[in-house]
């Protein structure tokens, strides 16, 4: 037998030998490897996404996988509360894997919705009725599907461990806020944003509407997030939103003209100065439209162009393109078009029988 030195991931004790260092070319199964980088990865699955832990060695490469799914267990006890359960569940399911946007949102529910509106009691001792009264109480669409989903999540988490004993998560009634979609520009006045913006400080609206980043996404662009004739869009939303896309032609000139700023970011501006600028730029273009749309139109120019839907869900950061599809792509096929001009003719009175 191979005398080598391992470790009992039970946390009752550790068996060492004195003579050799750890291996930790492992945690509970998840393997770590060396990287072409010389940095150390761990690879996992989480919530059916998969997950990467780095360090600069293997042992820290360990350390963060221990740090992650080694958090200390509430004890299970009958006085265990709602609340207790909710921040073991956020520092535990969520925290460790979202980025700090999305985890604003859970924090925020929390704190402005359930906190003020509904008891911290045992947790044994709620019943789907209460949620549901709670929830269709708030006044907001918009809070009640954010607050419906998370409290589906954190009671179907609670059954998995064992903290309740009945598995009621489906009987917690689903609401769904309805999003006001993007408005795809039309080619005038896409035309019009680009005359009106270039060689100005308005070219980040160019930015926008050839990149397809969200307004925070732009804001964040780096000069060293562009190599090799690609750019690295830090996503704001979910992991899969971090991501790379090409540099179509427009941005180059854009991209010499700011990177010798010496700012933190490419542009270098805040969200409260890129609205003031689109207050004045809309002003100047003579016609109404949001940041988000430049998202949309980007979209829809790449459907107009024949590019195919999943890489444009990767180009906007979609795990799918069903939200691509719906809320993002504004543009009407060859054959509908067709068919439209086949009716129109009925409309016109101006044409001689």
């Amino acid at each position: 037998m191979t005398n080598r030195p391992f470790l009992l991931i039970d946390n009752t004790k550790t068996i060492d030998h004195p003579k050799e260092e750890m291996n930790y070319d492992s945690y509970k199964g998840i393997k770590i490897t060396k990287r072409k980088d010389n940095r150390w990865q761990a690879r996992f699955s989480a919530n059916g996404e998969r997950k990467y832990i780095y360090g600069a060695t293997q042992k820290d490469c360990y350390e963060n996988l221990k740090q992650i799914f080694e958090i200390k267990q509430i004890k299970i006890e009958k006085t265990t509360t709602f609340y207790d359960y909710w921040n073991y569940w956020y520092s535990h399911y969520k925290e460790p894997f979202y980025k700090k946007r999305t985890l604003h949102n859970y924090t925020s529910v929390f704190n402005n919705q359930i906190k003020p509106n509904f008891p911290d009691k045992n947790i044994k001792n709620i019943t789907p009725l209460e949620i549901n009264l709670f929830i269709s109480n708030l006044k907001d669409t918009r809070m009640k599907e954010f607050t419906c989903q998370y409290l589906r999540e954190v009671f179907k988490q609670a059954y998995r461990d064992k903290k309740i004993k009945y598995d009621f998560w489906e009987e917690i009634r689903k609401y769904h806020h309805k999003r006001k979609e993007g408005t795809a520009l039309s080619i005038e006045q896409r035309r019009t944003i680009i005359k009106k913006a270039e060689n100005t400080i308005y070219d980040i609206f160019i930015f926008y509407l050839f990149t397809g980043c969200r307004p925070q996404e732009g804001l964040l662009v780096k000069v060293s997030d562009f190599e090799n004739e690609m750019m690295h869009v830090p996503g704001t939303k979910t992991a899969g939103s971090d991501r790379w896309i090409p540099i179509f032609k427009p941005i180059i000139k854009i991209y010499e003209k700011y990177k010798n700023l010496n700012t933190e970011t490419l542009f270098g501006i805040s969200d409260t100065t890129l609205k003031r600028r689109l207050a004045d730029f809309k002003k100047i273009c003579g016609f109404n439209f949001k940041t988000k749309d430049l998202r949309t139109t980007f979209a829809t120019m790449c459907a107009e162009k024949g590019i195919a839907p999943r890489i444009i869900a990767k180009w906007l950061g979609h795990t799918t393109t069903n939200t691509t599809n719906k809320y993002y792509i504004k543009v009407l096929d060859n054959f509908e078009k067709e068919q439209i001009k086949l009716l129109d003719t009925n409309f016109d009175t101006t044409k001689k029988e």
